[in-house]
């Protein structure tokens, strides 16, 4: 039996390991928490992971062999995939997805696309996945606490559907990326008179796989880092004359392969999978 002044030292002991053990396995528990984005290399085409590790996860759009990508990093359930738009570098990917990956929610900015785009709806219909038409305003997906998903819509009838294409940004504490999908000049310009908290974005998904930005972009953005989502095309994009005025790191699929971003108090740290 302890005397108790040396049972007092011992539970003061216990006491003071105890909390060695809690200070060391709680930074741990907040990088458990930390957003990260990944895009992933398909080619000449989105398909873009957004989520919290060992949380929520979101596909912004859909191309081609994303399928694989989502495996290799054991992802198995979306909360929802967004589909930017009815291009087919856009969408091509989700049935691949069908009866593979549990998807909540698919949200879409048009009933209306080609006959790929108009059979995949049928099937998720058949499926009894929902499919929520997204076209005006602006919608909080939420990530974590104080991590958010924030996409934007305003459909013109009088725009091609590149400029249609719905708008993502994501905001936590530490870092914010804005992600452009395939909108021209003049919609860039639009978005940021109407959405200030844009121009404020650490990093950015250069619009329409490497196509030239606005004046407005360039003075903004050509001092932050960008990615670039392409692979071989007929169109010759990215436009290197844009990317050859880059002034902070530029990141590209075809180059890099996969690129993670992973939230962090300095900004956004990039893990290449390719050098």
């Amino acid at each position: 039996m302890l005397f108790p002044h040396i049972r007092r030292i011992f539970l003061r002991i216990v006491l003071v390991l105890c909390l060695c053990v809690f200070a060391i396995v709680a930074p741990d528990a907040q990088d458990e928490q930390r957003t990260e984005v990944t895009f992933f290399d398909v080619g000449y085409a989105d398909a873009i992971l957004v989520g919290v590790t060992g949380g929520k996860q979101y596909l912004i759009d859909a191309g081609e062999s994303v399928l694989d990508s989502l495996k290799d990093r054991g992802v198995d359930t979306l909360e929802a995939v967004v589909i930017t738009h009815a291009d087919h570098n856009h969408f091509l990917g989700l049935d691949d997805l069908l009866g593979n990956i549990v998807i909540k929610e698919v949200i879409i900015n048009s009933l209306e696309g080609p006959e790929e785009y108009t059979q995949l709806l049928e099937s998720l219909s058949q499926l009894g996945i929902p499919v929520s038409v997204f076209d005006d305003g602006q919608q909080i997906l939420p990530l974590a606490e104080k991590a958010v998903l924030q996409i934007f819509c305003h459909i013109d009838p009088q725009s091609s559907r590149n400029d249609n294409s719905i708008q993502s940004f994501i905001k936590d504490e530490e870092s914010s990326l804005w992600l452009t999908s395939d909108i021209g000049q003049a919609r860039q310009d639009y978005y940021l008179s109407r959405y200030p908290q844009l121009k404020m974005a650490d990093a950015l998904q250069v619009p329409h796989h490497g196509d030239n930005i606005s004046e407005t972009m360039k003075e903004l953005f050509l001092a932050r880092p960008a990615i670039v989502s392409t692979g071989p095309n007929q169109w010759n994009l990215p436009d290197l004359n844009l990317l050859n005025k880059w002034r902070a790191p530029l990141y590209r699929t075809d180059y890099n392969g996969n690129i993670k971003l992973i939230a962090d108090i300095d900004g956004w740290l990039v893990n290449k999978e390719k050098m």
